[in-house]
Formats: structure tokens, C-alpha cells, sequence
């Protein structure tokens, strides 16, 4: 009985290396199989010669173009405002354009300021008849020369006349002391006149 069982033990363990040895033995064909195969396909799959054409390097621009969203603004903002308020009735520019020093950027009705500018030269022209003169004199006018002043010189002088005349008059007892300071009087106001006339005249031009 225990032989049997030796023997039987060493005929399965037999079998087994027997089979392991055939198992082990078809692996290493595969794994050699699967090499050489590799190895084929390996050589197969190389590329073929490329021609290459050897040339200079010479310098050359590149165009680049890149495409972006977004928004521009200029680095200062200036706010540009008439000297003067009215109606605007052209616009020259618009928003974005270029513009250069003394271009006009907007044209504004004229009609209020031209008469503002008619109404100055009636006015200048009023003062001028007053003072007696028709156009504007130079830096180097003389007052005197302005009718009212004239005038009042005028008037002047003949008060001083009839005072020295008053006056020797009444030296000789001829006239009466009223009559002499009438005279007086009369003088004193021409004179006033007469400087009141230039100052108004100096002031007016």
C-alpha cells in the first residue's frame, strides 16, 4: 500500500514538471516568435530617405497678425469747449478724427454777435457825434480840438472879457457892485464849463 502511494506521487509529480516543461517551453517559442516579428516590423516601419536642399540664410520679415477683442482709448482725454456759447450750424470732425493745430472743429451762428458787433459800432459811432468827430482819432489828438471843447474855451475867454471890462467899469464908480460880481460869477462858471468839457471829452475817447 505505501509503495503505491510513493508511486503515485512520483508518477504526478512527473506529469506535472512534464507539463510545466511543455507550458514554459511554447512561451519562449511566443516571446521569441514575437521578438523576431517585432524586430521585422521594426525594420519595415523606417521611413524612407528624405531629399534635403541646403540653402543660404539670408534675413527676411515676417508678418505677424494677431486677432484680439477689446476696446481703444487714448492715453489723455482733453475736453475741447467753445470761447464763446451759441448755435452750432456745421461740424467739421467727428469723433475720431485726426485734427491739427488752428482746424476748425465746429462753426457757430454768427447772427447774435454780428449784432452785438452792429450795436458796439452805433454806439462808438453816437459818442463820436457828440464829441464832434466822424471817425476814431489817433494816440496824438488833442482835446482842444473837439468842437465842445472849443466851445467852452470859447465861452471861457468871453467871461474873462466881460470881467476885466466889469471891472475897469467899476474902478470908476460906472457900475454897481451887484453888476460886478454877477460878472464874477459868470467867469467862474465858464470856467467850470471849459474843464468839464475836456474831461468828458478825454473820458469819452
Amino acid at each position: 500500500m505505501v509503495q503505491r502511494r510513493k508511486w503515485f506521487l512520483i508518477v504526478t509529480i512527473g506529469l506535472l514538471v512534464t507539463v510545466g516543461l511543455a507550458v514554459g517551453g511554447s512561451g519562449l517559442l511566443q516571446r521569441g516568435k514575437s521578438g523576431a516579428e517585432a524586430q521585422a516590423s521594426s525594420r519595415t516601419d523606417l521611413p524612407e530617405g528624405v531629399a534635403v536642399t541646403v540653402e543660404p540664410v539670408t534675413a527676411r520679415s515676417v508678418q505677424r497678425t494677431v486677432t484680439v477683442v477689446g476696446s481703444l482709448y487714448g492715453h489723455e482725454e482733453v475736453a475741447v469747449t467753445p470761447k464763446v456759447e451759441g448755435r452750432i450750424i456745421r461740424i467739421r470732425c467727428d469723433v475720431g478724427d485726426i485734427v491739427r493745430p488752428g482746424d476748425t472743429l465746429l462753426e457757430i451762428d454768427p447772427t447774435d454777435y454780428q449784432l452785438a458787433v452792429n450795436e458796439a459800432r452805433r454806439a462808438l459811432d453816437l459818442e463820436l457825434a457828440r464829441l464832434g468827430l466822424r471817425e476814431l482819432p489817433g494816440k496824438d489828438f488833442d482835446v482842444t480840438m473837439i468842437p465842445s471843447v472849443v466851445r467852452a474855451a470859447a465861452q471861457e475867454r468871453n467871461a474873462a472879457t466881460k470881467l476885466e471890462r466889469v471891472r475897469q467899469l467899476g474902478n470908476r464908480g460906472a457900475i454897481s457892485q451887484e453888476e460886478r460880481d454877477q460878472a464874477d460869477t459868470d467867469y467862474a462858471v465858464a470856467r467850470a464849463n471849459h474843464q468839464q468839457a475836456r474831461l468828458e471829452a478825454e473820458t469819452n475817447l
